[in-house]
């Protein structure tokens, strides 16, 4: 459930932002198709990815409301928008950390200690057959605790080096929904195929969910992720 807010609309915000920062989450939002809706809102864009600055209302295991907050709110605030996302990054992340998961393993509920692989968590619950051509070619399901709106984990920080060390090299990254990332190394070359199901599933599937048509490719030399 979402509902947007404005300056005078501030149901479940503090007039201090210490007293409701650590409430603020990012979500993924394909900018194009909420280019309207966007106006006036604090967000970060990644090509056609909006990483939109939201005040988490409520919250169960199951569901969440959400609100967008606006720029006159920040401006109200007197906090610079790249400190209120910056926040924002990190509270996501410790509310809803990073998971991994095989790419055939099509359970959606799942213990929280299931498809751990970043370091600060401990011992890593994933393990990954590097050299396994099959396992490549299938790739690798990335999202987060929650399940929800999990494509943000490939921008949590140190995810993608993490990524990286793991599958020893570059890596692909498509999304075939908000919720989630897929992830193939560079080396099984199916770059192609990974264009063709993200275009065939966003044809199928709720536009509601879509983020976008697009593929990256995380340049280990580089430390970046670039369309490719």
């Amino acid at each position: 459930m979402e509902r947007s807010a404005g300056a005078g609309d501030r149901n479940g915000f503090s007039i201090r932002y210490e007293n409701c920062r650590r409430r603020h989450i990012l979500r993924p939002l394909n900018y194009m198709r909420n280019r309207e809706e966007l106006e006036g809102c604090i967000y970060w864009k990644f090509g056609d990815v909006a990483l939109v600055l939201y005040d988490l209302v409520f919250e169960t295991e199951q569901d969440c409301t959400t609100m967008k907050i606006y720029r006159e709110m920040a401006e109200e605030w007197g906090v610079k928008e790249d400190v209120l996302l910056h926040n924002a990054l990190f509270n996501t992340r410790d509310k809803m950390p990073p998971r991994l998961f095989h790419g055939n393993d099509l359970r959606y509920i799942r213990r929280v200690q299931e498809g751990i692989f970043m370091p600060e968590e401990g011992e890593a619950k994933v393990s990954l057959q590097e050299e396994d051509e099959l396992e490549g070619m299938r790739g690798y399901r990335l999202t987060t605790t929650r399940w929800i709106n999990g494509a943000i984990a490939v921008f949590y920080p140190y995810v993608k080096e993490q990524l990286a060390w793991m599958l020893q090299g570059d890596f692909y990254v498509g999304f075939p929904s908000i919720h989630e990332a897929v992830i193939h190394p560079v080396r099984y070359k199916v770059l192609s195929e990974m264009k063709a199901a993200l275009y065939h599933t966003n044809i199928v599937f709720d536009e509601r969910e879509m983020l976008t048509n697009r593929v990256y490719r995380y340049m280990s030399s580089r430390q970046e992720l670039l369309e490719v």
